[in-house]
């Protein structure tokens, strides 16, 4: 054991605490709810104490030995401090939230002792400084979130839970097959060393493998396409702290993972950028979609978390294709994970407060919920106008680099005389990804708060004034200024923020400020915002509206039901093909005329005549035990 063990203690506190509240629970389920807010509120205080007496120290680090054959190895830099920051943060209004939840739900002590376990093992992800490391964190999170989805127990829960897990472990089987190539190339899974080796290979194809296997191993834990199955199931079924943690933080770890593969194997290689935003554009446009079909409030915003993760991931292409030349890029990417992780917070917390007293979230149910509320009301917006990116809002400036580091890609792509029309359809598909962004937020913003419900309207207004407690309150007044505080003076937070992560693919300073407010910029949002209005107008009051029985227009869901990957695609391979096949192999490989034809052409291997050795014993035992029972019933009476 060697380096700093105060990154450590950042790990093992929410671990301790789970223990410890676990404890309390069984006696005082009051002091174990207290308990376990001091514990966020203490660990937030902590990650930012620490982070101050450690800044100018160089970049700390930890390194534990042996740990399964090799080292599990943390080190704090610019990018691991924002977003352990960020993570603390979430963690503590989550929590603070929870309480108010979870006041009429059994099972309250299980879910305090995975909730702060999954804390720790996310903190570890992004401490971690080799790939080994982050694979055990990875693995830890998984098992820990699955209680998480599936803690009301209902059969959606449940069913959502296990296709959770089965997406995340599939994802750690290919990640563990790409950290297994990779050890091989360089007999190392330090990150560091890792950038080092690829530069060092004279034919890079190898790393480029295993590079791809860790990309969608990591993947499908940032619910990348088509490995994001799992996030609208996975977010109904949850409770609203759960989903919060997911959307806003833990898909965050699965991005980690794709920056690291990309910043340091596929950081100069434009095949694989283009790639990636192709991938990317693909994503984005999906979520968006999904989400402008939907009527329920939480598969809506699990959606919209889709369709970011798609905006993100076009930024990793960027870089990837602009090479050493892509500071833009890799600040847009950086800044629209960190504002896409905080507005979340805000849009997820407004879902909870909302489900606490109707325990419903469908568009038709929840109409005219807002009325009469302010703070709701102003949280939503703060959060509504930052990820429909509008001028003044955080999302806005990640947007504006995004779309700037695509137009920068196709003159790029120009100069080296390669076509670029895929560069300027993505630029165009961006655009409109935003747009129906504003449209379907649009959409939960009139039905809430504009609208009113034809039925429960009265019941409804009757808890104005008392429809959350105190430390919601708290929660979400926390969560909701941090929007606008951040996009109103960019260049005070953000550019610091993005001056501070960017080392983490490149270290080199961006040669001009930006200025986000100049008429250039805001051109590309002002043709979103319109997009946006038309879209809201035109196809979600005149398509996804009708009038029902009674003469009074509704919501309706007009996505086709058939089509789900999971049902079509995933669930048919996993339970039925692969099965089947299997079972095909194993019938074909087990006759004799197979064996007997193998043998003539003389191939036998091993594990054949094993096989075959072993029946032939385990006849002649049969015909022994026969000739003993036959002997002993001569015997008997003889």
């Amino acid at each position: 054991m060697s380096g700093d063990f105060r990154l450590c203690i950042l790990i093992l506190w929410p671990l301790l605490g789970a223990g410890i509240g676990y404890r309390i629970g069984k006696k005082n389920r009051v002091a174990r709810d207290y308990f376990a807010d001091f514990v966020v509120i203490a660990e937030f205080l902590l990650v930012l104490a620490m982070f101050k007496a450690l800044r100018g120290q160089g970049t700390p680090e930890f390194l534990l030995k042996g740990v399964c054959g090799l080292n599990l190895n943390l080190k704090l830099d610019g990018f691991r401090e924002i977003y352990c920051t960020i993570a603390a943060f979430i963690w503590m209004m989550t929590t603070l939230i929870s309480r108010e939840y979870f006041r009429h739900y059994h099972n309250r002590n299980r879910y305090y002792a995975f909730v702060l376990p999954t804390l720790g093992a996310t903190l570890g992800v992004f401490l971690s400084a080799d790939l080994f490391t982050t694979f055990l964190f990875y693995q830890i999170l998984s098992f820990t979130v699955f209680v998480g989805v599936a803690h009301d127990e209902k059969d959606v829960a449940v069913q959502a839970a296990q296709t959770y897990l089965a997406a995340e472990l599939t994802g750690g089987c290919i990640v563990l097959m790409g950290l297994f190539r990779i050890y091989h190339l360089f007999g190392t899974l330090e990150i560091d060393a890792v950038k080092a080796g690829v530069l060092a290979m004279e034919e890079r194809w190898p790393a480029y493998v295993a590079g791809a296997l860790l990309f969608f191993g990591f993947g499908a834990k940032a619910g990348m396409f088509p490995l994001h199955f799992w996030m609208p199931r996975a977010h109904a079924g949850a409770p609203a702290p759960i989903s919060t943690l997911l959307s806003s933080i833990i898909t965050k770890t699965g991005v980690y993972g794709v920056l690291i593969v990309c910043g340091n194997i596929f950081f100069d290689n434009r095949t694989w950028g283009l790639f990636v935003i192709v991938l990317g554009t693909f994503t984005m446009l999906l979520g968006a979609f999904r989400a402008l079909f939907d009527i329920h409030m939480k598969r809506i915003l699990a959606f919209s978390s889709l369709s970011q993760i798609g905006f993100i991931l076009i930024g990793v292409g960027a870089f990837c294709y602009l090479g050493e030349e892509n500071q833009l890029a890799v600040r847009g990417t950086m800044l629209h994970m960190v504002n896409h992780s905080v507005i979340k917070l805000v849009l997820y917390l407004c879902a909870a407060i909302i489900y606490m007293k109707l325990h419903k979230l469908d568009l038709n149910e929840i109409r005219g919920y807002g009325h009469g509320k302010p703070l709701l009301h102003a949280a939503y917006l703060m959060g509504a106008l930052g990820i429909a990116g509008i001028p003044f809002w955080n999302g806005y400036v990640s947007k504006t680099l995004l779309h700037e580091a695509l137009v920068e890609c196709a003159v790029y792509g120009s100069e080296f005389g390669e076509p670029v029309l895929i560069l300027k359809v993505a630029e165009i598909l961006f655009l409109l990804a935003g747009g129906i962004t504003l449209a379907y937020m649009l959409k939960l913003y009139v039905c809430i708060f504009v609208e009113r419900n034809p039925k429960n309207q009265e019941k409804y207004d009757e808890l104005n004034g008392h429809y959350m407690g105190k430390l919601a309150t708290v929660a979400l007044i926390g969560a909701a200024v941090v929007p606008p505080a951040l996009g109103m003076r960019p260049n005070l937070f953000l550019d610091r923020i993005a001056d501070m992560g960017q080392g983490l693919i490149n270290p080199e300073p961006l040669a001009h400020a930006v200025h986000y407010f100049s008429f250039q910029n805001m051109k590309g949002a002002l043709i979103s915002i319109t997009v946006g209005i038309l879209l809201y107008f035109l196809a979600v009051r005149k398509i996804f509206m009708r009038k029902n029985e009674e003469g009074v227009m509704e919501y309706v869901y007009l996505w086709p039901q058939w089509l789900d990957l999971e049902y079509i695609l995933y669930r048919p391979i996993i339970f039925i093909i692969v099965p089947h096949i299997c079972g095909v192999v194993c019938n074909v490989l087990d006759r004799p005329l197979l064996s007997e034809l193998l043998k003539k052409i003389r191939i036998e291997p091993k594990w054949m005549k094993n096989r075959a050795q072993k029946r032939a014993e385990k006849e002649e035992q049969k015909k022994n035990e026969e000739t003993k029972k036959r002997m002993g019933d001569h015997n008997k009476y003889r």
